[in-house]
């Protein structure tokens, strides 16, 4: 038996008000120290703004920052940005 329904409430959430800070899409920039084998140091690391990757492909080590994530790029690797903002971690070379 499958059942399903609709209804509608007075209060009920109006998601066309919602806005993001524009702020929040920057994302940080800079360095950080990350560690990315426990038998060797950590290293210093560049962190970009997910806004800033775009088609063309950038070399890890790398992380790359968003409101609403963190993706890492190991060293050896490179990451790009398709047609539609999805990141793509091109994996080359990683130690075993």
């Amino acid at each position: 038996l499958r059942a399903s329904a609709h209804g509608r409430s007075a209060h009920r959430l109006d998601f066309g008000g919602c806005r993001v800070d524009a702020t929040a899409l920057q994302g940080t920039q800079g360095e950080r120290l990350v560690s990315f084998a426990p038998d060797e140091p950590p290293r210093t690391t560049r962190v970009i703004p997910r806004a800033d990757v775009g088609a063309a492909r950038i070399g890890g080590p790398l992380v790359i920052e968003s409101y609403d994530t963190t993706i890492v790029v190991p060293p050896g690797c490179h990451a790009h940005a398709d047609t539609i903002g999805n990141i793509i971690i091109d994996i080359e070379e990683l130690r075993p």
